[in-house]
């Protein structure tokens, strides 16, 4: 089975042409390309957002995300402090107990 695929290969019957790269990037469409940069924050600004069609408008979500991301692990931090300093406390009383019985 090796022996086909060598030989199949040793053809030449896949060589890629010299001009394949040029081929492709003209048939690429359009919206595919990258938008301009957005110009300096403004009024201009704003408007430019929503004179885009929505599939080329900014991505907000991603920043949304990111932003619930970092409050869930300020929250699970502070939750995790408190929680710990409970703790901490309670070991404290009770060997200061354990200490004041004997």
């Amino acid at each position: 089975m090796n022996d086909d695929l060598d030989a199949l290969l040793r053809d030449g019957l896949l060589q890629v042409p010299t001009d394949f790269a040029q081929r492709v990037m003209k048939r690429m469409p359009p919206q595919i390309q990258p938008l301009p940069r957005a110009q300096a924050h403004g009024p201009a600004h704003a408007t430019q957002h929503r004179a885009l069609p929505t599939a080329q408008r900014p991505a907000v979500w991603p920043r949304v995300r990111r932003l619930a991301a970092r409050a869930g692990w300020a929250g699970a931090g502070l939750l995790g402090f408190v929680l710990g300093l409970d703790q901490l406390a309670a070991f404290v009383f009770g060997l200061w107990l354990a200490g004041a019985a004997l």
